[in-house]
């Protein structure tokens, strides 16, 4: 809950600058709704992605290229023989870290923006 209510604040903070940003850089004549819609989209698509990754694991990928580009320029190559020992080591990593699931809260707050931001449009 503490981790969505910061990505919250952090977000809203962020889709004003971009809001204040709209509004008096570009077309002072456009209406403030479009302004606000379009703050919320520039804001809301990234983190819509980036909690879709967290949420599926998509993010095994890079850490299977992580592994593949060290193995080219033989950086660990004495530490993990296989692919499969580096991952262990990873998930042993992992364990000892507590890391909150904001994947899920990241997608409802983008959601949320997307929504408003249909709205306005």
């Amino acid at each position: 809950m503490r981790n969505a209510i910061i990505t919250f604040l952090f977000t809203a903070m962020i889709v004003a600058g971009l809001f204040w940003f709209f509004a008096f850089s570009f077309d002072p004549v456009r209406p403030y709704s479009e302004n606000l819609a379009n703050a919320l989209w520039f804001v809301a698509m990234p983190m819509f992605f980036f909690g879709l990754i967290a949420i599926t694991g998509a993010n095994r990928i890079f850490i299977a290229m992580s592994y593949t580009f060290k193995n080219i320029f033989k950086r660990h190559r004495q530490t993990y023989r296989s692919y499969h020992e580096y991952m262990e080591a990873k998930n042993a990593e992992k364990d000892e870290q507590e890391t909150g699931n904001s994947g899920i809260a990241t997608l409802i707050i983008s959601i949320i923006y997307l929504i408003i931001a249909f709205i306005l449009m």
